[in-house]
């Protein structure tokens, strides 16, 4: 053999002997690190010692987990192989999962907890939130119906009626003034009561004493007849030459200025003359002769009619007469309350009352027998 075949037979056994070597013990100086690795002569397996430092056993270039798995230790060293273990739960440590079915009223069985109704879920799944159990309401066995109790608590009262449309049974809450609604609608609020107002009783009223009737005003009278010719005639009458202080006009006496300024003198009117004015009643005493005032707006036929109480009435022609204010004197000569009105055209006038007293006779006392009827005060 020639000296260049003695120097490789002597490298190969070298070879072979540090082989041997690293077999025996991967720590030991000499050891080969992983693929493309060149360690330092005397340097550890870091991927064993990696596996160490974690709490791991390293065996046979493999680190191997408290479970019994394992990894390659170089796979382990550079990350591409972990250890996830479960979460191991201490000893003697209820399952939070099945506790918490548990409380909740529900069984725990095989990992699940299982509802009344049957259904289950993931007892972890449920712990968590991830699933949850909404069952149906179940109305208690024998409990009254709400809608008829509703009715019943407010005072109300609880009906069965056929429905017409329909044959079925329906229940209605009757109120107190013989409306209804149906109960379900009125347990829920769409249908509603509303009674009517109570009517309230009448007040007693509260009696109150008479107002004192005021005095009519007393006619201007005479005693003495007018000239012939002249009585029950239609005058001619000019009132500004001796105008009266006031006159009845709209329900009221206003002064004779206001009057005059204000009258529209569109309408027939009547006045009887009085100690306060021209009014639309007086008194007067038996047998005198009081005046009276008209008022035409136009020329035109005009009629005179008198009335008493008694159902005596008289019809005055006075003939066609002209626009403007004119007299006529009368004779009171009948106790009681007398009525006067004219007509123009057959167009009415206001009518005036003049209360005749029997009792009062300056013009004379009559002669036994005669009417002494006490006649009524009246106020426009």
């Amino acid at each position: 053999m020639n000296l260049y075949g003695n120097i490789l037979l002597l490298s190969a056994l070298l070879c072979l002997a540090t082989a041997g070597s690293a077999e025996d013990d991967d720590d030991s100086i000499g050891w080969i690190g992983g693929p493309g690795t060149d360690e330092g002569v005397g340097m550890a397996n870091p991927a064993a010692t990696y596996c160490t430092n974690q709490g791991y056993q390293y065996s046979d270039g493999r680190c191997v987990f408290p479970d019994g798995s394992s990894c390659d230790a170089w796979d382990f060293y550079r990350g591409d192989c972990s250890y996830d273990p479960e979460p191991v739960k201490p000893i003697g440590m209820p399952n939070p999962a099945a506790t918490y079915c548990t409380n909740q009223g529900y069984q725990y069985s095989d990992g699940r907890c299982v509802f009344p109704d049957g259904s289950s879920c993931d007892a972890w799944d449920f712990y968590r939130g991830d699933c949850s159990y909404n069952p149906e309401p179940v109305k208690p066995i024998g409990m009254p119906n709400p809608a008829s109790t509703h009715c019943k608590a407010l005072g109300y009262t609880s009906v069965i009626r056929t429905d017409p449309r329909t044959g079925g049974q329906v229940g209605y809450c009757v109120f107190p003034d013989g409306s209804s609604c149906e109960e379900w609608a009125f347990y829920r609020g769409t249908c509603q009561y509303n009674p009517k107002p109570k009517p309230q009783p009448t007040p007693t009223p509260t009696p109150v004493p008479p107002v004192p009737k005021p005095q009519a005003p007393t006619a201007i009278y005479t005693c003495t007849p007018p000239p012939a010719g002249e009585e029950k005639t239609i005058l001619d009458f000019e009132p500004k030459s001796s105008p009266p202080t006031a006159v009845y006009y709209q329900g009221s006496s206003v002064p004779w200025r206001s009057f005059n300024g204000t009258f529209p003198a569109t309408d027939p009117t009547l006045w009887v003359v009085t100690s306060s004015g021209w009014s639309w009643n007086s008194i007067a005493p038996l047998d005198a002769w009081i005046t009276e005032v008209l008022y035409l707006p136009r020329n035109g036929a005009v009629n005179l009619y008198l009335m008493d109480f008694s159902g005596d009435a008289r019809r005055l022609d006075l003939g066609y007469s002209t626009t403007g204010y004119h007299q006529i004197v009368l004779k009171s000569s009948t106790p009681g309350l007398m009525m006067a009105i004219f007509t123009l055209d057959g167009v009415p006038s206001n009518v005036i009352f003049v209360s005749v007293k029997a009792d009062w006779t300056p013009c004379g006392v009559r002669p036994a027998g005669a009417s002494t009827t006490v006649g009524v005060d009246l106020i426009p």
